[in-house]
């Protein structure tokens, strides 16, 4: 590749389309620097895993944090019955939890 050593402006030619950019540094021929970008990528996650991951750590806070609020239980319940001995009789209960 050559550089020149005066320039002022880009030359005018058209852009490069971006699968032209793929693999960039292979073209420099450094095995080392392969190496390096090659271990970086598998180290890095991709977008999709990011918000997965992102995704995950919300809901854990969530179920963390779901213990942390109270909770509130109401019941309520009838019941009437009847003989010919007694009559009839009601009876209601009602109960909260907290």
């Amino acid at each position: 590749m050559s550089i020149p050593t005066h320039w002022s402006e880009a030359a005018d030619q058209p852009d490069a389309p971006a699968t032209s950019l793929a693999g960039w540094w292979q073209r420099l021929g450094d095995a080392r620097l392969s190496a390096l970008v090659d271990e970086a990528l598998r180290a890095s996650p991709t977008v999709q895993s990011a918000i997965a991951a992102l995704r995950q750590s919300r809901a854990l806070v969530d179920v963390a944090a779901a213990g942390l609020v109270p909770s509130v239980g109401a019941s309520a319940s009838a019941q009437r019955s009847y003989s010919k001995a007694q009559g009839g009789s009601n009876s209601f209960g009602l109960g909260v939890d907290a």
